[in-house]
């Protein structure tokens, strides 16, 4: 399975396609606009037709739209907490800070398990409200993560992901 890291900003979203080994395939940067969501989803379909996850950096107010535009396609999306970041940067062997640098780092975090899962819409909404089931996952990361700062739950931030509505 290909993972396709984004780093998502207010204007552009770069994303980055890595194999099961972390090793980059390929680039792309799309304006963050419902075309530039659309022109990703395309894009990773045709490099990965037999199965694709999406790791998207917890930039909430930046990420959004995109998340909305991947779980109504379908498609299987985790979040990487932003101070993830940092450490996976610092331990790879490219220097500096750019856009795909950063979204290489956001998928190599999603392959070594150190994401939170978005869960199946149906399990708690009907499916057919993207945003509603995006309200919930937030609120559900945020209970995780408390949970694992306070230390009454290890494997919170550990959860499997799921694929989006069908």
């Amino acid at each position: 399975m290909m993972v396709f890291g984004v780093d998502p900003h207010k204007q552009s979203h770069t994303a980055v396609a890595a194999d099961g080994l972390g090793r980059r395939q390929a680039h792309k940067t799309v304006r963050a606009r419902r075309e530039g969501h659309r022109e990703l989803i395309a894009w990773a379909r045709e490099l990965a037709p037999d199965g694709r996850r999406w790791a998207v950096e917890d930039v909430r107010h930046v990420a959004s739209g995109l998340v909305r535009e991947l779980l109504a396609a379908g498609e299987e999306v985790v979040f990487v907490p932003t101070r993830l970041m940092a450490g996976m940067r610092s331990g790879g062997r490219e220097r500096g800070k750019s856009d795909p640098i950063d979204a290489l780092a956001i998928a190599r975090a999603a392959l070594a398990d150190l994401q939170v899962a978005v869960d199946h819409p149906g399990d708690r909404l009907d499916g057919s409200d993207p945003v509603g089931h995006a309200r919930v996952v937030l609120s559900q990361y945020h209970d995780a993560v408390a949970a694992a700062v306070a230390g009454e739950a290890a494997d919170a931030v550990n959860a499997p992901a799921v694929r989006g509505p069908r």
